[in-house]
């Protein structure tokens, strides 16, 4: 759903394009309406004109430019997701103004070489507001002990 669309509680008010049918048999007005949203996503605009009316082509209302949250560059999968952090800055190297530049610039780790080295790889996947530090101690001659410190929710280390 669009940041600068005009909402009332759950609904986007909207307009129909004008060209559908009405039971009248001809081609109906332009009337106001609205347009359900369900988890985020809009539905078919509704309106009344001679009846009950629905269309997937619709225009909806706004009242200001729309406000588009950078993108993000993943550390743990290489995906691009929506930066929701306070005062985002967009630099092209870790925020970026589009998806599309993110995913020309993310791209995923390389998987370990399993075959030649054991490895260890940390994530935290509790959806917790904590940030934890986490120590790992492998045995051995000699033992090998990696620690990670201020892992927040959805963060992964390298292997």
């Amino acid at each position: 759903m669009p940041s600068n669309a005009y909402t009332i509680g759950e609904i986007v008010l909207a307009r129909n394009i004008g060209t559908e049918k009405n039971p009248r048999d001809w081609v109906g007005n332009i009337m106001p309406g609205r347009v359900p949203v369900t988890n985020g996503i809009l539905g078919e605009a509704e309106w009344d004109d001679y009846g009950n009316m629905k269309s997937s082509d619709f225009m909806i209302a706004t009242c200001h430019k729309p406000t588009l949250k950078p993108w993000i560059c993943s550390p743990s999968s290489g995906a691009c997701v929506i930066d929701n952090s306070t005062s985002p800055v967009i630099n092209n190297v870790t925020t970026f103004k589009t998806q599309q530049d993110c995913a020309a610039k993310c791209i995923a780790p390389p998987p370990p070489p399993l075959s030649k080295n054991p490895c260890i790889r940390f994530g935290h996947t509790v959806p917790v507001a904590h940030h934890v530090d986490v120590e790992i101690t492998q045995d051995g001659t000699p033992p090998i002990t990696q620690t990670w410190t201020n892992f927040k929710f959805g963060d992964f280390s390298d292997w």
